[in-house]
Formats: structure tokens, sequence, C-alpha cells
């Protein structure tokens, strides 16, 4: 199964270094769903039955989890994941929600049955876009190495 707990680490170094309250505020609320949705995935993963095939060049998983509505266990994940970077003051991470969004988007049109396979996919492209904003936002402190 893939692991998701990820954004969810990234979305609190970004509630951490917000100093506007009102936004703080709410990226720790998004936090708290991401956290409420990763327990909720983490036990039925440990006590319901999942299992993952290949097909048409894909991984697809069945899962056999309790409240089985894809939006009810959608909504919290994508609240702290994709939605997230809208709220910080950051022009880069505003500029990552964008494409968080949109591939989610595709995802969910054009590869329903595939969506945790294919939208990790375009997280781990994704993965290196939030590299880059990390190496940004702390190139002041970065200091050259000396080559002899």
């Amino acid at each position: 199964m893939p692991r998701r707990s990820g954004p969810y680490w990234f979305l609190y170094l970004c509630c951490c270094s917000r100093k506007i309250p009102h936004r703080k505020k709410i990226l720790f609320g998004l936090l708290g769903a991401g956290i409420l949705a990763a327990l909720y995935l983490g036990y039925s993963l440990l006590n319901f039955k999942a299992s993952a095939i290949i097909e048409e060049h894909h991984i697809r998983y069945s899962l056999e989890f309790p409240f089985q509505s894809k939006l009810l266990r959608g909504i919290p994940y994508m609240l702290a994941t994709a939605i997230s970077p809208f709220v910080s003051s950051n022009k880069l991470l505003k500029l990552l929600g964008w494409p968080l969004v949109v591939s989610y988007i595709f995802t969910a049109i054009f590869y329903t049955h595939y969506l945790t396979s294919v939208w990790c996919f375009f997280g781990s492209i994704l993965s290196m876009m939030i590299l880059f904003i990390i190496v940004k936002l702390n190139s002041n402190n970065l200091k050259p190495i000396a080559i002899s």
C-alpha cells in the first residue's frame, strides 16, 4: 500500500512556519483533517481486507474498509494535501497548489479505478517541486562547498 503520511509532515511544517495567526489556524485545521484521514486509513489497513493487483499497466487497490464512500475518505485527504498550499502566504507554496489539484482532477476523471497509484505517480513528480521550494526557502542558509 502507498505511504500517505508525507503530505501531513509537509503541512505540519507549513503550519509551524506561518506568522499570520488566522492562516496558521486554518492550516492547523487542515492538518487535523489530514491526521484524521491518516488515522482512519491506517486503522483500516491494519484491520480490514486490502489487496492490490496489476491491471491495465496500473495498480488497482481493492479496499474493503468501513465507510466505503470515496467522498468521505477523499475529502479530508484532499483538504490536507492539495488545498493547504492555497492558504499559505508563500507564493511558491501557492504555486504548488495548482499542479496538486489539477493532477488529482485529471487522475480522478481519466483513471478513476487507479486513482491511488496514478496520483502517487504525479505525487512523486511534484515531490521534486517541493524539494525545489524547500531549497529556495532555505537558500540564504546554504553555504557553498569549496572544491579544491
